[in-house]
């Protein structure tokens, strides 16, 4: 290898013609691709730059040579150990490739609650046509309040879309100085109370932080109309599932519709699983088949200015989480 060869490592499973694609952002640039820890590990003595899935403390102590970190991940709560966050290595993420399919993903879970779609769906695998009198079986998203905690990428997308409902949409933000047009009224995070009393719909969208884990618990839940949804596509730790589970067996709130969970898989005795007012999904709202053709996007842009010697896209501040 040259002394002004680029050494990249791919540390999980990307299709032959994206490998190929990082290739041709520069002749300096020898990539490898390898999802195996221990070869990983051998592998990383030389390596300058990992476009990773697979990260942990062993491979950070073997990459003598590492000065970048790219994730394929929009969330970096995984990456942040402690031996990273002291480090010098740089932690770039691929946040925006999720504002589609997770926006996308959290409507249709407030419309198969609005529209009793979870209800029916249970009734056709029974071969059961059930179809109760009266005007008001199902809802409609028109006039409803859609809170939404985390305005980032896929939150600000979720607003747009809930707007096209005819949805009153509300956001939090560390400060009111924010402007988007897509919400009708940006709430300070101090006053989360506030946006949690007036939603029908409280959807969480933040990432993982030690800020953010947790901070849906007991006296949240309570603070939440009766008739009020709890949207889950953040992280599942966001949320104390345990004070959710009463909430929703003690009616606090009317049900939620969740697609992330304090342990995934979502073990086979939740009692999640039995009750009638929750919808299931199993961690899929970031699935698209565009994520890899988006997120190398991202990779390649980041490779030009990491080459460049210019500020990286998406630079993940290591203290922060985010």
């Amino acid at each position: 290898m040259k002394t002004d060869d680029l050494k990249i490592l791919v540390s999980f499973d990307l299709p032959e013609k994206y490998l190929k694609e990082i290739c041709l952002v520069s002749p300096r640039i020898r990539l490898e691709e390898c999802k195996e820890e221990n070869i990983l590990i051998n592998k990383m003595k030389d390596v300058e730059v990992l476009y990773a899935g697979l990260f942990n403390k062993n491979i950070l102590a073997a990459a003598s040579r590492l000065k970048w970190v790219h994730t394929r991940f929009a969330g970096a709560d995984k990456f942040l150990f402690p031996e990273m966050i002291k480090s010098d290595v740089l932690l770039t993420n691929s946040l925006g490739i999720h504002r589609t399919q997770c926006s996308e993903h959290a409507m249709s879970l407030m419309l198969a609650w609005t529209r009793k779609l979870y209800e029916f769906m249970r009734n056709q695998v029974q071969a059961r046509w059930e179809r109760p009198l009266g005007v008001s079986v199902c809802d409609e998203m028109w006039g409803k309040t859609v809170g939404i905690i985390g305005i980032g990428k896929i939150g600000a997308e979720i607003a747009v879309k809930a707007k096209a409902f005819n949805a009153r949409t509300l956001g939090l933000a560390h400060t009111e100085k924010i402007q988007l047009p897509q919400f009708d009224e940006i709430i300070p995070a101090d006053q989360l109370s506030l946006l949690l009393q007036r939603s029908d719909f409280v959807v969480l969208t933040v990432p993982l932080t030690p800020e953010t884990k947790g901070m849906i618990g007991e006296d949240e839940l309570r603070q939440m109309k009766q008739s009020a949804v709890l949207v889950n596509i953040a992280r599942g730790e966001v949320v104390q599932e345990e004070k959710l589970i009463t909430a929703i067996k003690e009616g606090w709130i009317a049900g939620a519709t969740l697609d992330v969970f304090e342990t995934e898989p979502l073990p086979s005795d939740s009692e999640l699983w039995k009750m009638e007012n929750v919808i299931i999904t199993p961690h899929v709202a970031g699935t698209t088949p565009h994520y890899d053709q988006r997120a190398v996007s991202i990779f390649k842009e980041n490779l030009n200015r990491y080459l460049k010697g210019l500020p990286l896209l998406n630079l993940v501040d290591k203290t922060k989480g985010y």
